[in-house]
């Protein structure tokens, strides 16, 4: 899990090879599981957690989950303690792989397809992909997801190699 905190938000990158596959049918489950998440957060990082959150969550196949948690500050209610309440959004999602061309390995490109955008190369993978190979994927790589994926694939050239 790696946590990034950008003022009200914070950003939740949990990559499935070490979190189990959510089951976002059974709303009960769901709730239990972010609750726990949240009380982790409040824990291991010192993040006060209480009051009610938008959480968008971004799922893509190859990866897992992104998290986007927001706090919302609705003055009409008062939260107690560590009391949390939530709307949880879903979005199965593109992610793409933001990365410079000095550091594009062979490997990659068994695996994904290549687009090109300003002076950035964009790998977005198209089929399993093996944990060491992925895993150097996303030491060389930064993760676009949501509107920013959308928009680079939209406006973005792709390459053949």
């Amino acid at each position: 899990m790696k946590v990034e905190i950008n003022g009200e938000e914070i950003i939740v990158f949990l990559n499935k090879a070490y979190v189990p596959e959510l089951n976002f049918i059974d709303r009960k489950k769901t709730e239990i599981y972010f609750k726990n998440l949240f009380r982790k957060l409040s824990k291991n990082y010192n993040i006060e957690m209480n009051g009610f959150y938008d959480v968008n969550v971004y799922i893509n196949k190859h990866y897992g989950y992104i998290l986007e948690i927001v706090i919302e500050n609705i003055d009409y209610y008062t939260y107690f303690g560590n009391q949390i309440d939530m709307k949880i959004n879903i979005v199965n999602d593109t992610f793409l792989y933001e990365i410079d061309f000095l550091y594009l390995e062979i490997d990659f490109l068994k695996f994904c397809n290549i687009y090109r955008h300003g002076k950035y190369l964009y790998l977005k993978v198209k089929s399993d992909i093996d944990n060491v190979t992925f895993g150097r994927l996303l030491e060389k790589s930064n993760i676009i997801y949501g509107e920013d994926s959308k928009k680079i694939l939209k406006d973005s050239i792709e390459v053949r190699i």
